[in-house]
């Protein structure tokens, strides 16, 4: 499918903290407050190839994980259905109050209700997860038991090698400072997204849980149609 979800904000980049917290298994601390920027695009390469290695030697030395985390993943999709919105909300919430986005990884996994290969582009960083690309990983680690064996998707971060953004989603970058992309994986799971669309597009109680945000833009574009609706804080003057 060539439908997508892009959600887009300003404020404070992912940092390293950030984006290891996706990487981590079901269960993320809550209490890291240490804050590594990526200095650039380098640095923010030799960090995924960190990653990347630091987890497939875990995974040597106990290569069960290997089912176990993709099974945790399933358990969370379940738990987060139907609040995609208000978790990728809740990072750009921490972007623009100025906390480290991603720091909790848990909540991130709601994309799996939709996609398997979310992308984001915050600042130096560009990274994707993609099971082709991890499976390829494994299986030349030699950790495959078969190649249908499942393994999870938000462990292995990639650099994204195929630039064939589209002219929105460049725009979007271009426009704000963190940009996560989320192609649909089939048209099931655009449809129960779009019903979770509709439930939001009115509810104006979403911002009394995200006080930095003075304004949300839900912008739906199709090849015929183009929809924008907002929801803004009001403030009471005394």
């Amino acid at each position: 499918m060539d439908e997508y979800l892009a959600v887009a904000n300003k404020g404070r980049f992912f940092t390293q903290e950030g984006l290891r917290a996706i990487c981590q298994a079901h269960l993320s601390p809550k209490e890291d407050t240490s804050d590594s920027p990526f200095r650039d695009k380098k640095n923010a390469e030799n960090f995924l190839n960190k990653i990347r290695d630091q987890r497939i030697a875990a995974y040597g030395n106990c290569p069960d994980d290997i089912l176990e985390h993709a099974n945790a993943e399933a358990v969370l999709r379940n738990e987060y259905a139907g609040r995609i919105l208000y978790e990728l909300l809740q990072n750009a919430y921490d972007a623009v109050a100025d906390r480290p986005i991603g720091n909790k990884g848990v909540g991130f996994k709601a994309v799996l209700n939709i996609t398997d290969r979310p992308s984001i582009y915050s600042g130096v960083l560009c990274c994707e997860f993609i099971h082709e690309r991890t499976k390829e990983k494994f299986a030349g680690a030699g950790l495959l038991k078969k190649p249908t064996q499942q393994v999870p998707l938000l462990r292995l971060p990639f650099e994204i090698i195929r630039e064939n953004k589209s002219s929105l989603i460049t725009g979007l970058i271009e426009k704000y400072d963190t940009v996560v992309v989320l192609p649909f994986r089939n048209r099931e799971s655009l449809e129960l997204f779009l019903i979770e669309w509709t439930e939001s597009l009115e509810n104006e109680t979403v911002l009394l849980f995200l006080p930095a945000i003075d304004k949300i833009s839900w912008e739906h574009q199709t090849v015929n149609e183009y929809s924008l609706h907002g929801i803004v804080r009001l403030s009471v003057k005394s």
